[in-house]
């Protein structure tokens, strides 16, 4: 009997698969910005870090190992949290 409340639902809600399809495409872009952006985070850091060994200069690789580890945190929630999101507001 609950199957057939389901096809009810969806037979009367048709547009419901449509934007929720759009707001999937959402997330993923949302996913994909955040990741880039933690990579991008991550490459200012080795550059930072590769400088500041190269210069002997300790406070420029420690702000660059902060930019690596941060960028690699912010690049991990992109890939793991964003995505999650979807899946808790889906009805």
């Amino acid at each position: 009997m609950g199957s057939f409340f389901i096809g009810i639902c969806d037979a009367a809600y048709p547009r419901r698969k449509r934007k929720m399809g759009f707001f999937d495409e959402v997330i993923r872009y949302a996913s994909m910005g955040v990741m880039a952006w933690g990579a991008g985070l991550a490459v200012v850091g080795i550059i930072n870090f590769s400088e500041g060994h190269s210069q002997q200069n300790a406070a420029r690789k420690e702000e660059g190992m902060g930019k690596i580890i941060g960028g690699g945190v912010i690049f991990a929630v992109g890939r793991l949290l964003i995505p999650q999101i979807s899946s808790l507001l889906n009805i």
